[in-house]
């Protein structure tokens, strides 16, 4: 059972559909203030993870987020947050209509909202567990900072404690 929606956001793969719950102490503080330069504004923003370097291009539209992170001139991935349920379909509509790969949720209808989706690309399978590690950690860190920039929920900010 999914704790209070206030409590969590909805996460899901879109490659392999399903989804769980994911509550604010499952993000590292650290990681919240690391996502926080790149949801703060729209446009292209550069980052380097050290094993990983390019560029997370976010667009804002209410309440929801669409951003899609690139390297080597390929996308990697793309993330949609939505914060309010009527906004979900839209969303949904958004990350099925070019999918990076065969979807397993195409055809589904969206969960209502708090929730996180991350389309992987095709070809990440190929590469280092470590990359979609960290696409996977970035769209849950993402989703938490997006709900409390855009007022839905708390948990973006550094100086909030980390318990892990």
């Amino acid at each position: 059972m999914a704790p209070p929606a206030d409590d969590y956001i909805w996460f899901v793969m879109l490659n392999q559909g399903g989804g769980r719950a994911v509550t604010r102490d499952e993000v590292p503080a650290a990681a919240l203030g690391a996502v926080r330069p790149l949801v703060e504004r729209d446009g292209p923003k550069p980052f380097d993870l050290g094993f990983l370097r390019g560029e997370l291009l976010s667009i804002a539209r209410g309440a929801t987020l669409v951003a899609s992170v690139r390297s080597g001139g390929r996308d990697l991935c793309r993330i949609g947050i939505c914060n309010r349920s009527q906004a979900s379909k839209g969303l949904w509509r958004d990350l099925h209509g070019t999918p990076l790969a065969a979807y397993a949720t195409a055809g589904l209808p969206p969960r209502q909202a708090p929730r996180a989706a991350l389309g992987l690309a095709r070809f990440l399978r190929d590469e280092p567990r470590e990359v979609v590690h960290a696409m996977i950690g970035w769209t849950k860190a993402i989703a938490w900072c997006w709900a409390s920039t855009a007022g839905r929920q708390a948990g973006c900010s550094e100086e909030q404690s980390d318990e892990r």
